[in-house]
């Protein structure tokens, strides 16, 4: 008779919210990857022996027991009235129970099983006071019409206390219907006010950032080096509880799903690249002249020059890295120089006050694109090292290197008939008469056509730079002894790098056939200048 009513009870309780929606996921859709772990059919057999008490596989794949019968005596301690249940009854009762579908066993367990009032709550409301959330929760059990304390209730259904728990607490609704829609994440007194939200979104906006020269995503934007998120976080709870002090933050996890979710563009972290000086000198200039459209105008029509200049030098390298993808015999490389290297560089305090020699690296990256004007090949990155006592850093330096690279590439390939290469303007090593009248000699000597491209100036970003920043980074936090330790470091900083350290004996002094140079080669060079001069 219990069953039966718990049936009732079950149809009249599901009938008025509709039906069941669907929240399984097809693993046999078109296009869909499939599940991981146990399929919708084995996980529905799994469960229906669960519903029937019997040992089954939970989805984690563990061999779970099942819900055995067991008899349990309270004892004559004991204020219900357990010895009114035989044993025949608890048996039946089990075996009812387990015969249940898995909706009807949840309505069983709700009508047999009812909160009562505490001691506490029930003096406040002889004395008509507001009741309060005790600890301690009393419930009266019934089985077979027959009032019994919580162990005898649970060990003859073959369940623990945390199934009533959690079916009191979390699927019963407080009208004491059974509801079988989930309920996690629709508590809304969780849930962050809208004008919290944009008091977010304002302390976000005020922070101040820029936007960097070479990066090719528009809007990427980059915040100060030394923030972080913990400081951004730090700095909300300062003015929420200055200009809001009646609002209780948000955690520090919840502000940085926030920042993740709407701030994707916002970038922190230390620039590798260099900044150009003259964009920062017009929007110095700009911000001086506010009130002036006249001045203002001509400031921006000089921007407007530089950026385009910068954007064809771009393109034109891109163009000529295509090609050289396409056509083998075509060479494209550009190349730079790398920031002096500290040897040793080591954390101890004495070293800060003794002269270092410093390692001079010069990189020469070949540049070889696909059609999508992304990088192929394995061997682009060629660096060449020597000390400070070995040689110098200017022109001839330059020059040993690029007549080194340039034999070394036609030595794999005689059959180039053009070069194209780029660089800075940097007038001490790679924009002066010497260097430009040594790749005049180059192009005679393998009989080519040899096209040099000096990049706008503060926007010469080039292939070289990345390099650079890769050893930057795997030198990071590591202390070098020796140049043979930097070395080390350069070498292995990405896949296919040439590394080549040279000493005294490697450099010719090139300058000597100056004259050579002048009067007697005939040469075919074609200049790109993008200079304002």
């Amino acid at each position: 008779m219990e069953v039966q009513a718990a049936v009732r009870n079950l149809d009249h309780s599901f009938g008025n919210l509709g039906p069941e929606p669907d929240n399984r996921r097809d693993s046999s859709a078109a296009g869909g990857r499939p599940s991981k772990g146990q399929s919708q059919k084995e996980r529905a057999e799994q469960k229906q022996l669960n519903t029937q008490g019997m040992p089954h596989m939970n989805r984690y794949g563990r061999e779970m027991m099942g819900h055995p019968f067991k008899i349990f005596n309270c004892g004559d301690n004991c204020i219900r009235d357990c010895k009114r249940l035989s044993l025949n009854m608890r048996t039946q009762i089990y075996a009812d129970f387990y015969g249940l579908p898995h909706e009807a066993q949840q309505q069983f367990l709700a009508d047999h099983c009812t909160p009562l009032l505490s001691k506490e709550n029930k003096r406040r409301m002889q004395h008509n006071m507001p009741l309060v959330d005790g600890k301690r929760t009393e419930r009266e059990y019934i089985l077979g019409g027959v009032r019994v304390c919580c162990m005898v209730f649970h060990y003859t259904l073959g369940i623990t206390p945390g199934k009533t728990q959690y079916l009191l607490k979390k699927v019963l609704t407080p009208q004491g219907i059974i509801s079988h829609h989930e309920r996690r994440g629709r508590h809304h007194n969780n849930r962050t006010k809208p004008e919290h939200l944009n008091f977010m979104h304002e302390v976000i906006n005020k922070l101040p950032r820029y936007c960097s020269h070479f990066t090719v995503r528009q809007q990427t934007r980059y915040l100060h080096p030394n923030l972080n998120k913990r400081k951004i976080y730090d700095i909300y709870v300062h003015r929420i509880g200055k200009e809001h002090p009646e609002w209780k933050p948000v955690s520090d996890e919840t502000f940085r799903k926030f920042f993740n979710l709407h701030y994707p563009h916002l970038k922190i972290h230390v620039q590798r690249k260099d900044t150009c000086n003259y964009c920062e000198k017009i929007k110095i200039q700009l911000n001086m002249h506010q009130g002036q459209p006249r001045v203002i105008a001509k400031l921006k029509l000089k921007w407007r020059a530089h950026l385009a200049k910068w954007d064809s030098c771009t393109k034109k390298m891109k163009r000529l890295a295509r090609q050289a993808g396409e056509d083998e015999n075509k060479l494209c490389f550009c190349f730079d120089m790398m920031k002096v290297s500290p040897v040793p560089k080591v954390e101890y305090n004495m070293v800060y006050y003794l002269r270092q020699p410093w390692l001079y690296t010069t990189g020469v990256h070949k540049m070889v694109y696909n059609q999508n004007n992304k990088p192929v090949g394995d061997d682009r990155a060629h660096l060449y090292s020597w000390l400070e006592g070995q040689a110098k850093r200017g022109a001839n330096e330059i020059g040993n290197v690029l007549t080194d690279f340039v034999d070394g590439e036609f030595h794999r390939n005689p059959n180039i008939d053009e070069i194209n290469s780029s660089s800075d303007r940097c007038p001490g090593q790679n924009d002066n008469h010497f260097l430009l009248q040594l790749m005049a000699m180059l192009a005679n000597k393998y009989r080519v056509q040899w096209t040099h491209t000096f990049l706008e100036s503060g926007h010469s970003y080039m292939d070289c730079d990345t390099d650079f920043g890769h050893v930057s980074i795997s030198a990071k936090n590591k202390m070098m002894y020796s140049h043979d330790d930097w070395l080390k470091i350069m070498a292995n900083s990405q896949k296919g790098v040439k590394m080549t350290f040279w000493e005294r004996d490697h450099f010719k002094d090139i300058k000597v056939n100056k004259k050579f140079i002048i009067n007697k080669i005939q040469f075919f060079l074609q200049l790109s200048s993008f200079n304002d001069s």
